[in-house]
């Protein structure tokens, strides 16, 4: 699998980005506080729902002046990838508040965040999307999460899993 094309908007701090890797190796560097961790966020967030250090709940959302977030605004990752089979396919996955206006209010109330999910421009549920993801993977989502998320092998799969993987690269003992 090669990642062809990622583009952002309101991610994080990045307004608006995009990067044309076009299937080849890339090092990202740069200055501290440029992006470089929102660019692994993006990715891992758009894949897993989790951030690149493997944050739960994690928000793409962008930190206003005083340290809250921005409001009324579309989070957005989307991702072209060329699978090994030559297909081309596009995740986009899309965090937006709801607000609604109640009865007898002059002004909408925020009423929670939802998460919208795309394959190839067609709106899926979190299940496909899920799905769809995992079979990148040849349907081992955890296989997938190994080679995306540093932290992931050492502190979050299970020891009787690292145990499996490693016997299994290295051989037994008899």
């Amino acid at each position: 699998m090669k990642i062809l094309k990622l583009k952002l908007e309101n991610f994080q701090g990045i307004k608006t980005a995009e990067f044309d890797f076009d299937g080849y190796s890339a090092s990202i560097y740069g200055d501290n506080a440029v992006g470089k961790t929102t660019i692994q966020n993006a990715h891992c967030w758009l894949l897993f729902g989790r951030s690149g250090d493997n944050v739960k709940n994690y928000t793409p959302q962008t930190n206003d002046a005083a340290g809250g977030y921005m409001h009324n605004l579309e989070h957005t990752a989307e991702e072209t990838l060329q699978l090994d089979d030559g297909r081309v396919v596009t995740y986009k996955r899309v965090y937006k508040e709801v607000y609604k206006k109640r009865r007898g209010s002059a002004q909408s109330e925020h009423d929670g965040n939802t998460t919208d999910y795309y394959i190839n421009g067609v709106p899926s549920t979190e299940k496909e999307y899920a799905a769809s993801i995992s079979a990148l993977a040849g349907g081992d989502a955890d296989r997938l999460k190994i080679l995306t998320i540093p932290d992931y092998f050492p502190s979050e799969l299970p020891w009787q899993a690292r145990r499996h993987i490693l016997l299994d690269l290295c051989g037994d003992i008899t």
